[in-house]
């Protein structure tokens, strides 16, 4: 992804939906990393907070402070980044990306796995920077 986004940089938008399997509860540590991913977002560091969660995902159960070392890493307000995560703003917003994500499982859209990969609504044949590339390629002459 990161090779992507750099070869592509100005000239492609990059949006990253949550999509966490589960219910929507803080049992959930699927759930909780995308509420807080989504909480750094309103400082800005939606990227930046999804990867640390990503990359620390297995440490997440075991330290409920994980978190909010990882956004004062960031340089986010932690202050903030709580508020944020318990408001009803963002639980809304990783409720409606689940749901979106769901009506693409029904489409049969999900034989990658998570996460999910769509350029421009379409899924490319394999996660190879060439697969992306030739989708991209293909779009950008339209």
């Amino acid at each position: 992804m990161d090779e992507i986004m750099k070869k592509y940089d100005g000239r492609v938008k990059f949006v990253l939906k949550n999509a966490p399997r589960g219910n929507l509860d803080e049992s959930n540590s699927k759930y909780t990393a995308a509420l807080w991913a989504t909480a750094a977002g309103e400082q800005g560091k939606y990227f930046e907070m999804y990867k640390k969660m990503f990359d620390n995902f297995s440490d997440l159960r075991k330290n409920s402070d994980l978190p909010i070392q990882l956004a004062a890493e960031l340089g986010l307000d932690t202050e903030q980044l709580k508020k944020d995560y318990n408001s009803s703003k963002v639980r809304a917003l990783v409720k409606k990306e689940k749901d979106e994500f769901s009506g693409l499982r029904s489409q049969g859209m999900d034989r990658l796995g998570i996460p999910k990969f769509l350029i421009n609504g379409k899924e490319p044949a394999s996660r190879s920077v060439e697969s992306w590339s030739a989708l991209i390629d293909d779009l950008l002459k339209k």
